[in-house]
């Protein structure tokens, strides 16, 4: 980010959780640098437009750099792995991916009961 915001002629590739990141350090190259939209391939889903990157072009689909992480399981036995695998798959974990600035798995619903008390 430092040398992209510093060299005009240049670009750079990083995650959004970098862009969203609350780094201090970070706060005074990012206000420097252009984001670029991108359009997604044709034929997939959003590729009539530009898009920013943005947690939400990613949770959609329509970002075109997206990354998907897969856990691969080799333990042949219940273990440390398969528990760390569900516990990143649980509703904690998954918030924890989304404050990271990443896009979750699955969104978790959030559920109101509002009740008139007039």
């Amino acid at each position: 980010m430092k040398y992209v915001s510093e060299n005009k002629n240049f670009i750079g590739v990083v995650g959004v959780n970098w862009l969203i990141a609350n780094n201090s350090n970070m706060t005074s190259y990012i206000a420097k640098v252009k984001t670029m939209g991108v359009r997604n391939i044709k034929g997939k889903k959003g590729d009539n437009a530009y898009y920013r990157l943005d947690q939400a072009n990613l949770i959609n689909g329509i970002y075109p750099f997206l990354r998907n992480i897969y856990i691969i399981n080799c333990e042949g036995r219940d273990g440390l792995g398969t528990g760390f695998a569900n516990w990143l798959l649980s509703p904690r974990g998954q918030l924890i991916v989304l404050k990271s600035g990443l896009g979750p798995h699955k969104m978790m619903s959030r559920d109101f009961n509002l009740k008139n008390t007039n």
